[in-house]
């Protein structure tokens, strides 16, 4: 029992971390934005009040299009294809509808034209670089070791990670060398 409990505490502090972290990139993408639109340079006065003053309705309306598409619920060492295409999502659905609310309060006004693509961009860059930087990480450090060769059975999920884990821990005898499915 202590041991479920355990699991389940390592997986709300691992979620609230990757949540802690999406929520961060928001304002950086945000705020960087602005910074790109005007060559990074200074950003005019009535640009940068309308950027901040606009920046906790950004921040609500994103953290709800990532908490929809479950974008905490990830695990960065596995992080995918279908990973980035859930990040897609959320980013675009978040985008449309934090510029729909911003016509709707502000009109837009001091808002560039420009921050509908460089802001999307940017966080996405923001928040597929560091998972796909850490996947990276975690499989490079994978090599191949002199070992007993053997065939995994099943390509699915389940043998990935067998196969992660064999190339991972040096102390046993087993190189994964092939996947056999139906």
């Amino acid at each position: 029992m202590a041991s479920y409990y355990s699991r389940l505490a390592n997986r709300v502090r691992r979620s609230l971390l990757i949540f802690s972290h999406d929520l961060v990139m928001i304002p950086a993408a945000w705020l960087g934005s602005y910074w790109f639109r005007f060559n990074l340079g200074q950003i005019p006065d009535e640009y940068w009040s309308q950027g901040v003053r606009t920046l906790p309705w950004v921040m609500l309306v994103q953290a709800v299009c990532f908490y929809l598409f479950d974008l905490h619920k990830g695990v960065w060492r596995f992080a995918s294809l279908p990973d980035m295409v859930r990040i897609v999502k959320a980013v675009a659905l978040g985008v449309v509808a934090c510029m729909a609310l911003l016509f709707i309060l502000y009109r837009l006004e001091f808002i560039p034209r420009s921050m509908v693509v460089l802001y999307p961009v940017l966080l996405l860059l923001l928040l597929s670089g560091p998972r796909l930087l850490y996947r990276w990480s975690k499989d490079h450090r994978l090599e191949m070791s002199s070992g007993t060769r053997v065939l995994i059975v099943g390509a699915g999920q389940a043998g990935e990670m067998l196969a992660r884990d064999l190339r991972r821990m040096q102390s046993h005898p087993y190189q994964p060398v092939a996947f056999v499915d139906d």
